[in-house]
């Protein structure tokens, strides 16, 4: 049997390609669906819960900031514009702490915590990968809130995080997506279990990243889990972008007005804003921000 390299060469381009329209069709389908859509499967709250308690101890979730840096081609010094940031937060958070993870650290919290996922994570053949899924092992494992570097804290997020087990936000107000660079949570909650789930399965750690470990996977995940465990209404929140993604990167917005020298305009551009997430991307190579 003979056969052609070219017609093989042209059979791989058209697979690649077929791949590529599938992931794009799936990221227009995400971002086009309103939220009327969806409201069946969940939907955003616009209300934060407002009762205060004078015990220091009325948050369920630990009092602990969760970042990771790990070397995407730029080194491993972190970019004085993020340590500036996390300067802030800490100011405007008495009483908490802050854990940064190195990669070499989250491998072994996989090992000694949730060494099933050990083969996947080490096999991803991106190493954004590993950063958005050390993310789950870690909440899963410690609790705390994780976010990422370039969001700029323009308040104390307590109030977001009051009486709930678990939070995260849409990052688009037009569609349901939801945005994995901020999520809070008690340590062990179930929908991190389920990300776990998800996450080592063979099939989704060989998609897209959008689809394998980012915001994609989070959003077919939590759905699914709501409808199977009618958790709405029960201290599981999902915030409207207004407090965390005031500005969209899908609609082509421009941030570069929105840095932290400009956080009064921030403040009075979106008063409801907690923490701006200006998405930096630098997981991309040679992509350090400006910002």
């Amino acid at each position: 049997m003979v056969i052609n390299v070219n017609f093989i060469n042209k059979l791989k381009g058209f697979c690649s390609l077929l791949n590529l329209i599938s992931i794009l069709t799936m990221i227009i389908l995400l971002n086009s669906i309103p939220i009327s859509c969806r409201s069946n499967q969940f939907t955003m709250s616009d209300h934060i819960d407002n009762s205060t308690n004078e015990n220091p101890n009325y948050l369920k979730i630990p009092k602990i900031f969760h970042q990771i840096w790990f070397d995407f081609g730029n080194g491993n010094k972190i970019p004085t514009n993020f340590e500036r940031n996390t300067k802030r937060l800490l100011e405007l958070h008495p009483g908490w702490e802050i854990k940064l993870w190195s990669e070499e650290q989250v491998e072994k919290l996989i090992i000694d915590n949730v060494p099933e996922f050990l083969d996947v994570w080490q096999g991803y053949d991106k190493k954004i990968k590993k950063h958005d899924s050390s993310r789950v092992i870690i909440l899963h494992t410690h609790g705390g809130v994780y976010l990422d570097h370039d969001f700029i804290p323009i308040k104390n997020i307590e109030r977001l995080l009051c009486n709930n087990t678990f939070v995260i936000s849409t990052e688009d107000k037009n569609c349901m997506r939801i945005g994995n660079a901020f999520i809070g949570s008690i340590p062990k909650h179930p929908i991190l279990r389920e990300m776990i789930n998800e996450m080592n399965q063979e099939v989704n750690a060989k998609k897209d990243v959008l689809m394998s470990t980012g915001p994609m996977i989070w959003t077919w995940t939590i759905q699914k889990f709501l409808v199977n465990n009618n958790q709405a209404g029960k201290g599981f929140t999902i915030y409207s972008p207004k407090y965390l993604y005031p500005l969209s990167h899908n609609r082509g917005s421009d941030f570069s007005n929105y840095k932290f020298e400009t956080i009064d305009l921030i403040k009075d551009e979106f008063p409801d804003c907690y923490l701006f997430q200006q998405f930096a991307s630098t997981w991309w190579p040679n992509n350090l921000p400006s910002i």
